[in-house]
């Protein structure tokens, strides 16, 4: 009896150990391309600190900005703030300055573009020892530890923009961020998408690195972009991101039929736990 109490607990002890080690992840939708994302002991922010008027997509409303700043649940103890590219749907720069200063435990990761910006305002030097500046060429991958949490860093080309003369986007530097969470990986693209930017991606050891939930902007659904993401990345899940207010329906139902186990959030504060695959949809309050 005492071998089968002990058998039992042994298990019991294994099974909280797994479980510990591999929590699943909770991602709580921001606003386009910005979500608060946290595993068992961290908890990071993407792109999540611009202003209204980046039409047509949502921004964070003045109230979430303020939780953020404030250090206010669900925003609170945040580890590290990614930012993926300049633009003003995804940065702005007197917002960062403010919420660093409010919150001197958190680093920033960011590409000197996003720096350079910084840098104008009076306050920079406040916050400049909270900043890892990535000043890299396209096609480049760079390896950190910051603040407790593994991220590799891969500067890719932003999504095409076209006029009819050019590429806007063409001097837009992009990270993509993969992070390692308590031992769950997230693959977030920023304004890039995979077709462009295979000959980067390609050389990333997906198979050693598995990705359990890659942020994927909705129209990134090319042949050669939905071969690379079956074949290669093999996300257990998928978040749409990037999607013009309204359309999140739609998207949602769009996306699907392009890949398998998406999510798309169609409020803010919408939450979601993942885990091997599953997920668990709630809203904060």
């Amino acid at each position: 009896m005492k071998k089968i109490i002990l058998t039992f607990l042994v298990l019991i002890s294994f099974l909280m150990c797994t479980y510990a080690n591999n929590p699943g992840l909770d991602v709580t939708y921001i606003g386009n391309e910005g979500f608060l994302v946290q595993s068992a002991n961290h908890r990071i922010l993407i792109d999540a600190l611009f202003k209204s008027g980046a039409q047509p997509y949502l921004a964070p409303t003045k109230a979430m900005v303020k939780k953020m700043i404030k250090n206010e649940e669900p925003y609170n103890d945040i580890d590290l703030l990614l930012i993926t590219h300049r633009h003003m749907d995804n940065f702005n720069a007197p917002l960062t300055i403010k919420y660093l200063i409010n919150n001197p435990n958190c680093k920033l990761i960011a590409h000197s573009q996003v720096v350079c910006q910084l840098k104008k305002w009076a306050k920079f030097a406040e916050i400049e020892s909270q900043i890892k500046e990535i000043d890299s060429n396209i096609c480049s991958k760079m390896s950190l530890k910051e603040n407790g949490i593994e991220i590799d860093v891969l500067n890719t080309r932003h999504s095409f923009f076209r006029t009819d003369r050019e590429n806007l986007n063409n001097t837009v530097f992009n990270l993509a961020f993969i992070v390692n969470l308590d031992g769950e990986h997230i693959l977030h693209m920023g304004g890039s998408v995979v077709k462009e930017n295979i000959l980067t991606l390609e050389k990333y050891p997906f198979a050693k690195k598995p990705i359990d939930v890659l942020f994927l902007t909705y129209f990134d659904i090319a042949q050669d972009s939905k071969q690379f993401i079956t074949n290669k990345i093999k996300p257990k899940s998928i978040v749409a991101m990037h999607i013009p207010y309204g359309m999140e329906s739609n998207v949602s139902k769009f996306i699907k039929t392009h890949y398998h186990n998406t999510h798309t959030f169609k409020h803010q504060q919408d939450a979601c736990y993942f885990e091997n695959g599953g997920k668990t949809a709630y809203k904060h309050e």
